[in-house]
């Protein structure tokens, strides 16, 4: 149930981020402290964590449950400003103007042991998120080996 719930805040995220009537934005990119704000609000509910920690995890790698491959794509380019497109191997970063916050993403148009892509992130207002897996629901099958939704909390929030 929990990653029903987890599924289905994620394409409400989705949606609502890709419906804009502002018309193209002049700079593409955004800046440190907009990715930051779109990297949040997309892995933070309420100060906390939003997303399934493994037991075999180490404590800042985390993971949700995707749909399709082209959303791993989909949520690098919200959080980022940048435009990338799937191919059948891609790996894109992005570097705020300061220097401060880098996004790096890496995947498979055809998922690799149910695993659509991996995000490695250099956040220092979110140290406790350096990596999260983008996966097929398949792949927390186990339900036995993964801790709740909602585990941790943001200090810097």
């Amino acid at each position: 149930m929990r990653l029903i719930s987890l599924a289905c805040m994620i394409t409400v995220v989705l949606f609502s981020a890709c419906s804009s009537d502002d018309g193209p934005d002049p700079d593409p990119y955004k800046s440190g402290p907009e990715a930051i704000a779109a990297f949040r609000s997309f892995f933070y509910r309420n100060g906390k964590i939003n997303a399934l920690k493994h037991k075999n995890f180490l404590d800042t790698e985390w993971a949700i449950p995707i749909g399709k491959p082209e959303d791993t794509c989909m949520i690098f380019n919200l959080i980022t400003g940048m435009d990338v497109k799937l191919t059948d191997t891609y790996s894109y970063s992005y570097k705020s103007t300061d220097g401060k916050c880098t996004i790096r993403m890496e995947g498979k148009r055809i998922p690799e042991n149910a695993i659509y892509g991996t995000m490695y992130i250099n956040i220092p207002e979110c140290p406790e998120i350096t990596k999260i897996i983008l996966a097929k629901p398949e792949f927390f099958e186990n339900t036995n080996e993964w801790e709740d939704i909602i585990t941790a909390t943001n200090p810097s929030s």
